[in-house]
């Protein structure tokens, strides 16, 4: 192996993803595995509310995996200019906020929209739900 390839190997970079990779990885057979055991547990028609909501989950973990992305990009490309150290704090504390705001008026309408979402996925009501194997 040449020298080059012998240093990546040994990057911190390399390292950091071969463990986001293994999380990742896991993260999947967990995924796998509850719904495996939510579907040998729960009769047909609470197994199809729990995948329904299931899957407006992972479009939000989406959602928050993009954002999480485009700040990775931006903040590792105001780490090479000058001043890096002001520039990718006042960066952060921009997305913060940014983040804060957006997460409060996502969650008031996330509130507000239950009832409507809890009728198509005709749920007997908007409450939150625990789903336990009887």
């Amino acid at each position: 192996m040449s020298a080059p390839w012998k240093g990546l190997w040994r990057s911190a970079g390399m390292r950091h993803s071969l463990t986001m990779s293994a999380a990742m990885l896991l993260a999947g057979g967990m995924d796998y595995a509850v719904n495996v055991l939510a579907g040998r547990s729960l009769e047909p028609l609470e197994f199809g509310t729990f995948v329904s909501v299931a899957a407006i989950l992972q479009i939000l973990v989406y959602l928050s995996n993009a954002i999480r992305s485009v700040v990775a990009f931006c903040t590792a490309g105001l780490s090479v200019e000058e001043d890096s150290i002001n520039r990718v704090g006042a960066f952060v504390r921009r997305a913060w906020r940014w983040a804060w705001q957006r997460g409060l008026v996502a969650t008031a309408l996330a509130l507000l929209l239950s009832p409507v979402v809890a009728r198509l996925l005709r749920l007997p009501d908007a409450r939150p739900r625990v789903f336990s194997p009887a």
